[in-house]
C-alpha cells in the first residue's frame, strides 16, 4: 500500500520505468540464399536469441502476409521459436521470406531469399521442315526453367546423324529464345539439325529435325503441292497483269509450269511474254509442259531474238511437241544455234512436225553422230527431214554405235532406218536379247518383211523378257497371226509382256475364232492387252465380243487400254445388255477417254448405272468429251459430291459439260467439299473455274496445306491453314481425389504442336506420375488430353492449351476447380462471457476451395 499520496506517485513511475527497459527481442541470422528442387519438401526455422516473452512471430512473403493452406504451414516450436513448412515446392512458392518478431520492447527480421530449381521444360519444339531455296527458315527451341536453360544447336552435313557439329554457319542466327533463323536458306543448308538445351538441373532435352531444301517457286498444275510459295500470283490482279490473258479461256496446257526451279518470274510477266516468246503463249496449241524445267541453260535461247536467229520459226506457232527441251543436261547449246542447226539437222527443226523430245537426254553419247558429216553418213538421210519419232535415242545405254554406222545400219536393218515413218523409240533399251534378231539375215528370215517398211509401232519390242523368239519367227509369225503383223496399222507394243497366257489366243486359228477380226486392221489401241491377268479369254472371243460389246471393239476410235486390269468387277457391265443398260450409249463411239475404268476399286457399280448415272451427273457422261479417267479411284469421299443435288449447288455448273480435266479428282482427300461451292469457287479463283477450258489435275493431291490458303483472306497472304483450337466445356469441378480428362480439338495444316501450360505457372505442363498428357492425330483432326489422377488442392487452375505450326498459333482455356471438405477454424475461443451468452471468436479456416456456407457449433456442459 501506499504510504501517502506522494510515495503512490514513485510506485507507478518506478513500474512504468522497469516496463520500458523490456529487453528487444534479436533474431538468430539465416541464411542469404537457399536452392531446393521442385518437388522437395522445404522447412525454415526462425529462432530468437535475445529478447523477453511474451514474442509474437509473424511470416511475410515478398511483402504480402504469408496464408497458411495444406501445402504452406506455420509453426510455434516453442516461446522462441516459428518455422515455415511447404510439403511440396512448386515454382510459384520462390520468392523472399522474411520471419519478424516482436515483443514490448522492440522487434526485429531476418529475410531469405529461396529459388526453386526447375529442369527444362518444351515451350516451342523444332519441327521437320521442307521448304524453297531462298525462304526465310525459323527453328523453335524456346524452354523454361530454372535457372534459365543454355541452348546448343549442332547439324550433320547432309542427312548423316553419325557426324553431327556445332553450327557454326554465319548465315544462321540463334535468338534470345533460342530459335535458329536464316533469311535464305540454301540448298547446301539441308540435312539433320538437333537442339540442346540444359540447366543443370536433372536431364537435359535434346530434339533432332531434318530440314530438306526443293527448289524455287512457281506454280499452275500441281497446284495442291504448294507447299511454302503463296498465291500471289494467282489473284485475279495479278493473273489478269501478268499472264497477259493466258490463263481466262485459251487452250494452252499450262501443267507443270510450277516446276520453273531456278528460273524467276521474270519470263511470265505480260511485257516479258509479248517481247521474248514471240506470241507463243497468247493462245497458240502448244504444249509447252515442262519448259520451266530449264535447270542449266538460262533464259538466252528463250528470248525473243535468239528465238528468232536460232530456232528457224520453230518456237513462232507450229503445233510441235517441244516438252522436255529444257532438260537438255550435258549437251550446251552449240546445235541449237542457227549456223549449227542447219547445218547438222539438214532442215529437221525448220518448221516439220516431228516430236523431238527428251533428245536434250543424250547422256553417253557425245554429239558426233548429230553432226552434219557424221548424220549424213551413219542415218542414211533419216534425219533429213522425215517424220520419224526419234525420242529416247539417247538413251542407248549398253549397245555402243556399231549398229547405226553406215555400214552396219544398211547390212543389218535392211533399209529400215532409210526413211521409213517407224517409231524405233527404246530401240536401245535392248537389254538381254543381243543384235541377232536385228541383223540383215535374221531380220528376212524371221520377220517376214515386217521391219521392211510397215507402219507399226514395234516399240519394246526388246524388252521381250519370257517369251524367246520363236513366235517371231518367219514360219511362226505367218502361221500363228494370220498376216497380223504383215502391215496392219495395229500398236502392238508390249507384246511382248505377256506373262501368264500363253500364246493360245494368238495363233491364227484362235485369232480367227476369237476376235471376229478385229486385230485384222481395226485402228484400236491394244496395248496392254496382254497383261489380261485375271479374267480369261471369253470376252474377246467373236461370239462374246459382238454380244457384249455392242459393236464397241468393232471400229471405234476408243482407247481402251488397261481393261484387262479389270480386277475385282467381274465382267457384268460389259455385256451388251448391262452396256446398253448402264451407259447410255457412251461406250457405243463418243471419243471418251475411259482408261483405267476397271481399277474402280472399292465403289461398286451403281454410279455407272443408267438410272444413277442420269440422275447423279447430270448428263455429264452422256457423250461430252470429258477426261473421267481415274474417277474410279474415289477411295473416301463417297458418292455425296457427285450427286445431281450436290453437283449443281456446288460446283456452279463446272462439271455440266465443260472441257475441262478433271482427273483425279476423286482423289480428294483432306479438302471437302467447301472450296468447290458456287459461292467460294466465284469468290475465290477469280473466274479461273467457271468454265474455261484449263487443266485442272491434280488440284485435289493437296496434302499437307488444308483448305485455308484458297480462302480470299489468306490466298493474299499464304498458303496454309492455321490451328483452330476448340474445347467442348470451359470449367470443370471436380472433388478431391477424382481424376479427370481436359480435352482440345485442334485442327489445321500439319505439322502441328500441341503443349499444355497452366496459367499461375506459366511454364508448360509436363507428364509426371499424377499428370499425363495424351495426343491422338487423324488426316484431318488432331486432340491432346491432359489426364489427372487422383486430384489435390494445387490442381485448381487455369489449363491453357496451345497449337501452333507454320502459319500461326490458336488457343483455348478450361477452368478447373478442385473442392474437398473446409479444415476446422483456427484459433478458437471465448472472448466474452455473460450471464446467459457468450461471444465466441475464431479466424477463418480453409474453404476446401468452395465459398462456406455455414458454421455449425456444439455445446457439450462438463460433468
Amino acid at each position: 500500500m501506499c504510504k501517502s499520496r506522494r510515495h503512490c506517485l514513485w510506485i507507478i513511475l518506478g513500474f512504468i520505468s522497469v516496463v520500458s527497459a523490456q529487453v528487444p527481442p534479436k533474431l538468430a541470422p539465416l541464411p542469404r540464399d537457399l536452392e531446393f528442387k521442385r518437388g522437395e519438401r522445404f522447412q525454415l526455422v526462425c529462432s530468437c536469441r535475445e529478447g523477453e516473452p511474451p514474442l509474437t512471430f509473424s511470416w511475410v512473403r515478398d511483402g504480402q502476409t504469408l496464408i497458411e493452406s495444406i501445402e504452406v504451414s506455420v509453426r510455434r516450436f516453442d516461446e522462441f521459436s516459428s518455422s515455415i513448412t511447404i510439403s511440396a515446392l512448386r515454382e510459384d512458392h520462390a520468392g523472399n521470406y522474411t520471419c519478424i518478431v516482436s515483443n514490448q520492447g522492440g522487434s526485429d527480421s531476418s529475410t531469405v531469399k529461396l529459388k526453386v530449381l526447375v529442369p527444362p521444360t518444351w515451350l516451342r519444339q523444332p519441327y521437320d521442315m521442307s521448304v524453297l531455296s531462298g525462304a526465310r527458315v525459323t527453328l523453335n527451341c524456346e524452354t523454361a526453367g530454372t535457372p534459365k536453360p543454355t541452348v546448343t544447336w549442332r547439324r550433320s552435313k547432309g542427312f548423316n546423324l553419325q557426324h553431327m557439329e556445332t553450327l557454326t554457319a554465319t548465315q544462321w542466327r540463334t535468338g534470345e529464345d533460342g530459335s535458329l533463323t536464316t533469311s535464305a536458306v540454301k540448298k547446301e543448308d539441308e540435312g539433320f539439325y538437333s537442339c540442346e538445351v540444359a540447366n543443370g538441373v536433372g536431364e537435359g532435352l535434346r530434339k533432332t529435325v531434318r530440314i530438306e531444301v526443293q527448289g524455287n517457286p512457281v506454280n499452275v498444275c500441281q497446284w495442291s503441292a504448294r507447299k511454302n510459295i503463296g498465291t500471289k500470283w494467282l489473284t485475279r490482279e495479278n493473273r489478269k497483269r501478268e499472264s497477259g490473258g493466258l490463263l481466262a479461256g485459251n487452250p494452252v496446257n499450262v501443267c507443270q509450269w510450277s516446276a520453273r526451279k531456278n528460273i524467276g518470274t521474270k519470263w511470265l510477266t505480260r511485257e516479258n511474254r509479248k517481247r521474248e516468246s514471240g506470241g507463243l503463249l497468247a493462245g497458240n496449241p502448244v504444249n509447252v509442259c515442262q519448259w520451266s524445267a530449264r535447270k542449266n541453260i538460262g533464259t538466252k535461247w528463250l528470248t525473243r531474238e535468239n528465238r528468232k536467229r536460232e530456232s528457224g520459226g520453230l518456237l513462232a506457232g507450229n503445233p510441235v511437241n517441244v516438252c522436255q527441251w529444257s532438260a537438255r543436261k550435258n549437251i550446251g547449246t552449240k546445235w541449237l544455234t542457227r549456223e549449227n542447226r542447219k547445218r547438222e539437222s539438214g532442215g529437221l527443226l525448220a518448221g516439220n512436225p516431228v516430236n523431238v523430245c527428251q533428245w536434250s537426254a543424250r547422256k553417253n553419247i557425245g554429239t558426233k553422230w548429230l553432226t552434219r558429216e557424221n548424220r549424213k553418213r551413219e542415218s542414211g538421210g533419216l534425219l533429213a527431214g522425215n517424220p520419224v519419232n526419234v525420242c529416247q535415242w539417247s538413251a542407248r545405254k549398253n549397245i555402243g554405235t556399231k549398229w547405226l554406222t553406215r555400214e552396219n545400219r544398211k547390212r543389218e536393218s535392211g533399209g529400215l532406218l532409210a526413211g521409213n515413218p517407224v517409231n524405233v523409240c527404246q530401240w536401245s533399251a535392248r537389254k538381254n536379247i543381243g543384235t541377232k534378231w536385228l541383223t540383215r539375215e535374221n531380220r528376212k528370215r524371221e520377220s517376214g518383211g515386217l521391219l521392211a517398211g510397215n507402219p507399226v509401232n514395234v516399240c519394246q519390242w526388246s524388252a521381250r523378257k519370257n517369251i524367246g523368239t520363236k513366235w517371231l519367227t518367219r514360219e511362226n509369225r505367218k502361221r500363228e497371226s494370220g498376216g497380223l503383223l504383215a502391215g496392219n496399222p495395229v500398236n502392238v507394243c508390249q507384246w511382248s509382256a505377256r506373262k501368264n497366257i500363253g500364246t493360245k489366243w494368238l495363233t491364227r486359228e484362235n485369232r480367227k475364232r476369237e476376235s471376229g477380226g478385229l486385230l485384222a486392221g481395226n485402228p484400236v489401241n491394244v496395248c496392254q492387252w496382254s497383261a489380261r491377268k485375271n479374267i480369261g479369254t471369253k470376252w474377246l472371243t467373236r461370239e462374246n465380243r459382238k454380244r457384249e460389246s455392242g459393236g464397241l471393239l468393232a471400229g471405234n476410235p476408243v482407247n481402251v487400254c488397261q481393261w484387262s486390269a479389270r480386277k475385282n468387277i467381274g465382267t457384268k457391265w460389259l455385256t451388251r445388255e448391262n452396256r446398253k443398260r448402264e451407259s447410255g450409249g457412251l461406250l457405243a463411239g463418243n471419243p471418251v477417254n475411259v482408261c483405267q475404268w476397271s481399277a474402280r476399286k472399292n465403289i461398286g457399280t451403281k454410279w455407272l448405272t443408267r438410272e444413277n448415272r442420269k440422275r447423279e451427273s447430270g448428263g455429264l457422261l452422256a457423250g461430252n468429251p470429258v477426261n473421267v479417267c481415274q474417277w474410279s479411284a474415289r477411295k473416301n469421299i463417297g458418292t455425296k459430291w457427285l450427286t445431281r443435288e450436290n453437283r449443281k449447288r456446288e460446283s456452279g455448273g463446272l462439271l455440266a459439260g465443260n472441257p475441262v480435266n478433271v482427273c483425279q479428282w476423286s482423289a480428294r482427300k483432306n479438302i471437302g467439299t467447301k472450296w468447290l461451292t458456287r459461292e467460294n469457287r466465284k469468290r475465290e479463283s477469280g473466274g479461273l473455274l467457271a468454265g474455261n477450258p484449263v487443266n485442272v489435275c491434280q488440284w485435289s493431291a493437296r496434302k499437307n496445306i488444308g483448305t485455308k490458303w484458297l480462302t480470299r483472306e489468306n490466298r493474299k497472304r499464304e498458303s496454309g491453314v492455321p490451328p483452330s483450337v476448340s474445347v467442348s466445356e470451359a470449367e470443370r469441378t471436380v472433388r478431391k481425389g477424382d481424376s479427370v480428362n481436359l480435352r482440345c480439338d485442334v485442327s489445321g495444316d500439319i505439322p502441328l504442336t500441341i503443349n499444355w501450360a497452366k496459367a499461375n505457372r506459366n511454364l508448360p505442363l509436363i507428364s509426371e506420375d499424377r499428370i499425363k498428357i495424351q495426343e491422338d492425330s487423324t488426316i484431318e483432326n488432331s486432340s491432346s488430353s491432359v489426364i489427372i489422377r487422383n486430384t489435390a488442392a494445387e490442381d485448381t487452375g487455369l489449363y491453357i492449351c496451345t497449337a501452333r505450326n507454320t502459319y500461326g498459333q490458336s488457343q483455348a482455356t478450361i477452368r478447373l476447380k478442385i473442392v474437398e471438405q473446409p479444415s476446422t477454424p483456427l484459433d478458437f475461443q471465448v472472448a466474452e462471457i455473460w450471464c446467459k451468452s457468450v461471444r465466441l471468436k475464431w479466424k477463418q479456416p480453409y474453404n476446401g476451395n468452395s465459398p462456406l456456407k455455414y458454421y455449425i457449433i456444439r455445446y457439450k456442459r462438463k460433468d
